[in-house]
């Protein structure tokens, strides 16, 4: 591969698979003023954070690339539900800011759109899971130290098929971690109809619209275990909610306030984990919405991320 610049982001698509890269910035090369935190074009969350890294964190705390390793680590973004690009780019650039590599992917498991998934759809994912892998040799990463940070359930079940075939197959990958934003649940139907509410109030559906798709989550939920028999169907929370065997270390972040993963679910993951004697760290946040914990606290959620990664390049320190 040619050389590059630190900052520079590409998006490639290849078939189905979108995804974008946001390359990290060297310790030498980091921004010193806001003025080029502005040319980041990014939301103030982002923006704090990035200032977090430049601070607090530059001394001490920040990867120092080539210190540790010879070849910066490269962390893949997989986004949550309505994510876009641009909400997963405030994450990169913390990254950046961290001297480490980012891959972005929103994936689409269920091809109606919904949380449920058919035996057509597991076999686009497997595909999609693939190429999702290789884009590391793809761009002569291969061998760098590689990380995961997912958000919500959909951004979960995503990635427990990416470390399912991971276990059985690990690519000559050197997984170092994974981080757990605001995931996984359990498939249950308080879940989805909170999840419906929110989606409603986020378009804009009339009180009618929305009891019909109450209704609709109803009926395919009561539904959902005949045609997981009969038909080979599975759902999103079913996916999220698989055991966590991957021997890498783990940190969860999520918080008390969010009403779309119950933190008890979240903390059932952790022990499941720990009773297998498989590392699982985790931060509660007291009071930030779901997947809003960097723009809630912005230096906190950065601490913790960077610290993380920091502590799995030093594995003696997990």
């Amino acid at each position: 591969m040619g050389e590059r610049d630190s900052d520079e982001e590409e998006c490639a698509e290849d078939g189905e698979l979108e995804y974008s890269i946001t390359f990290g910035t060297r310790r030498s090369d980091y921004p010193n003023s806001e003025d080029e935190a502005e040319d980041a074009n990014t939301s103030n969350a982002a923006d704090s954070a990035a200032a977090a890294a430049r601070g607090a964190f530059r001394i001490d705390n920040v990867i120092p690339v080539g210190d540790y390793h010879a070849k910066e680590p490269v962390i893949f973004l997989i986004g949550w539900s309505g994510c876009l690009d641009k909400h997963l780019a405030k994450y990169s650039l913390m990254y950046r800011a961290a001297g480490v590599t980012s891959i972005r992917h929103i994936p689409r498991l269920s091809s109606g759109g919904g949380w449920f998934i058919t035996p057509a759809d597991m076999t686009r994912v497997g595909h999609d899971v693939t190429r999702f892998l290789e884009i590391l040799t793809d761009l002569d990463l291969h061998e760098n130290p590689v990380f995961f940070h997912v958000f919500s359930n959909l951004g979960m079940a995503f990635y427990s098929q990416v470390a399912a075939t991971l276990l059985h197959s690990p690519h000559g990958l050197d997984v170092r971690g994974a981080i757990f934003d605001s995931c996984p649940s359990q498939p249950r139907l308080s879940v989805m109809i909170n999840y419906v509410m929110v989606q409603a109030e986020i378009e804009g559906h009339s009180l009618l619209r929305l009891v019909l798709r109450i209704i609709t989550a109803l009926f395919c939920a009561f539904s959902l275990p005949v045609a997981s028999v009969l038909l080979g169907y599975t759902s999103i929370p079913t996916l999220a909610s698989s055991p966590r065997l991957e021997p890498w270390p783990t940190l969860y972040l999520y918080s008390k306030a969010d009403v779309l993963i119950p933190s008890r679910d979240v903390e059932t993951s952790i022990k499941g984990r720990r009773a297998r004697n498989l590392s699982a760290v985790s931060k509660m946040f007291p009071d930030s919405a779901h997947v809003a914990h960097l723009r809630k606290y912005p230096e906190e959620y950065t601490s913790e991320c960077v610290a993380f990664l920091s502590k799995c390049l030093h594995p003696q320190t997990i």
